[in-house]
């Protein structure tokens, strides 16, 4: 009796197999027969008097086939033959039911042992074959209906800008942007994106080759509003290069919070400006008319001169009226409307001298204006010069320092690496870093930065004196100054200065190296016996010239620091001070506004 049910139960299996076999994701199911002999009722009435017949002149039997999970472009590549007795032709209705209901139509030769076989492939997708055995026979203008799923999911990316959204899928929370979302079925999905106040809701159809989804703006908007002169220009507005919004002018457009370029083109003439959208944002006015390209040149004692220039409209409505150029030079290229303007130059580093000249710009002007400036001979202090701080520089430079010992009314000089004294004795290097000098008011400014010093010595007396090899010295300081400067300002780029404060150094390594490559260098112990302290501090004083961008300055130091433990050098230290002096020329190349 069991063994009857294990075959019973196998047969069952073998049957289900048959009847709904697939491959590819397509599966057919829940085949079932709707309410018998077709009526007015379960139809269109256009088929009850014009009912679909086979090749065979035969009535058909309607199989309704209701397609899940599918996108509606994929549902309508579907295709459907059958096979078995009774084979006849197969028709399939307009889609206007697929749209409304998901639903295909497919008309079937009536009979037993039939087999609805569907087939999906395009380019670049296929969703393979699902074939049913359909298990009753069909009758003539009956109507059954059966199901189509497509068995596959992929894994989809959805952004927002900005990110931080809530994303709902089929009315259901999944997560907030960006997000990845696996296992989603093929088809069509709501999906929804809610942020704040704003939200944004589209259909979306699922597939391998459509799972990425950021086509979600949800900043703040705000309609602005764009006129023009001449009006009915062609307004487009573009976001890092994207076609965002279009209008005619005057016109109104609802734009999101950020930047954007906008162009206004009317009869080939355009306009364009960058435009930056926020509560803020008032009417953007846009002139697309024939430019042209022209050049001012200053020129003052007959010379040309480096200045700066404002060019004012006087119609008054171009550029907010003005356009100012920033950039000092001799000539100015600027791209002008037709019509008539003033032309102001200043010379460089002074208002006193003023040029104004006033232009026609159309096809037949000139294209090159030149403006002479008059100095009006107004005294100006020379702390009101205009003057570009270049706060910023790159040093490059030379030093020298020795040590020296006071005392006992006498002052001896040391270079602190070899036993040599006197007062050529210097250990000698180069320097580099960076320099910091603001302008304060009044002349004053502050001079600071952070330099290394690297100093280099040789000594063959020394190794024949002491019967050594360790004849190469090495020292690495590192070097802050903390200077008062006050300049005298000879132009917008040219300067006098004075300088000083304190200087504060730290020797971060010290060696002695031997021209035997293979000994051993031995490391200078910085404030222990007969060495120098590591820490120095120095009073200094300084002068400078600057020319543009190079500037040169002279810096003297006087240490104020005792080197107890170097004056062990000496046979007698008793009412010794030992302290470094220091000498740098510095050459620096600085940064200004320019």
């Amino acid at each position: 009796m069991k063994m009857k049910k294990i075959i019973l139960s196998l047969l069952a299996a073998l049957v289900c197999s048959m009847a709904y076999a697939q491959s590819g994701g397509m599966q057919f199911k829940g085949f079932s027969e709707s309410k018998g002999a077709l009526t007015g009722d379960n139809m269109l009435a256009r088929f009850v008097q014009n009912w679909p017949v086979d090749v065979n002149d035969e009535e058909c039997a309607l199989v309704r086939v209701k397609v899940e999970n599918f996108p509606l472009e994929e549902a309508r590549k579907l295709n459907f033959t059958v096979t078995g007795s009774g084979t006849a032709s197969v028709g399939r209705l307009d889609d206007s039911h697929l749209t409304q209901n998901s639903t295909l139509w497919v008309f079937m030769s009536h009979g037993t042992g039939l087999q609805l076989k569907a087939t999906h492939k395009t380019t670049g997708v296929s969703y393979g074959t699902a074939v049913f055995s359909i298990p009753t026979q069909l009758e003539a203008k009956h109507v059954y209906d059966v199901t189509l799923a497509l068995d596959k999911t992929t894994t989809i990316n959805i952004g927002s800008v900005p990110a931080g959204a809530q994303v709902f899928l089929d009315g259901a929370s999944i997560g907030v942007t960006p997000l990845t979302r696996q296992a989603v079925p093929f088809g069509d999905h709501k999906l929804k994106l809610v942020l704040g106040t704003q939200s944004k809701e589209m259909v979306v159809s699922v597939t391998d080759q459509n799972n990425v989804f950021n086509d979600f703006d949800l900043r703040q908007r705000r309609s602005v509003r764009f006129e023009s002169d001449p009006s009915g220009s062609e307004v487009v507005v573009t976001e890092n290069q994207k076609q965002i919004a279009t209008g005619r002018t005057p016109c109104e457009l609802e734009l999101p919070y950020g930047n954007f370029e906008v162009t206004a083109n009317k009869n080939g003439m355009k306009d364009s400006k960058s435009l930056t959208v926020n509560a803020a944002t008032g009417t953007v006015a846009l002139y697309p008319e024939v430019k042209r390209e022209i050049q001012l040149v200053g020129t003052l004692n007959g010379k040309h001169a480096s200045t700066r220039v404002t060019v004012q409209s006087h119609k008054g409505n171009w550029q907010q009226d003005e356009l100012k150029s920033r950039e000092v030079s001799e000539v100015h290229t600027e791209t002008l409307p037709y019509g008539k303007y003033t032309v102001t130059a200043r010379a460089a580093g002074s208002d006193d001298a003023v040029g104004k000249k006033t232009i026609t710009v159309n096809g037949s002007s000139p294209s090159d204006y030149i403006i002479r400036m008059k100095a009006t001979n107004k005294a100006e202090w020379f702390w009101n010069k205009t003057y570009d701080p270049a706060p910023f520089g790159i040093v490059l430079g030379y030093v020298q320092k020795q040590y020296v010992f006071r005392g006992n009314g006498d002052r001896i000089r040391y270079n602190g690496v070899w036993a040599e004294y006197g007062e050529d004795k210097w250990l000698h290097g180069f320097e580099v870093g960076f320099r910091y000098q603001p302008a304060l008011r009044w002349g004053l400014g502050l001079q600071t930065g952070i330099m290394m010093d690297w100093y280099v010595s040789s000594s063959k007396e020394f190794g024949t004196k002491y019967n050594t090899d360790h004849t190469n010295y090495q020292e690495i300081d590192i070097y802050v100054p903390a200077h008062v400067m006050y300049r005298v300002r000879l132009g917008e780029k040219q300067a006098l200065m004075v300088h000083g404060g304190v200087g504060l150094y730290y020797a971060v390594y010290g060696a002695y190296r031997s021209t035997d490559k293979s000994n051993d260098e031995q490391s200078v112990k910085f404030g222990e016996s007969c060495y120098p302290n590591a820490f120095q501090a120095t009073a200094e004083i300084g002068v400078g010239l600057r020319l543009g961008p190079i500037q040169i300055n002279g810096i003297y130091s006087k240490g104020f620091t005792d080197n107890d433990k170097l004056k062990d050098v000496l046979q007698y230290k008793d009412g010794y001070k030992a302290t470094m002096n220091r000498y740098a020329i510095q050459l620096s190349y600085v940064i200004g506004s320019d």
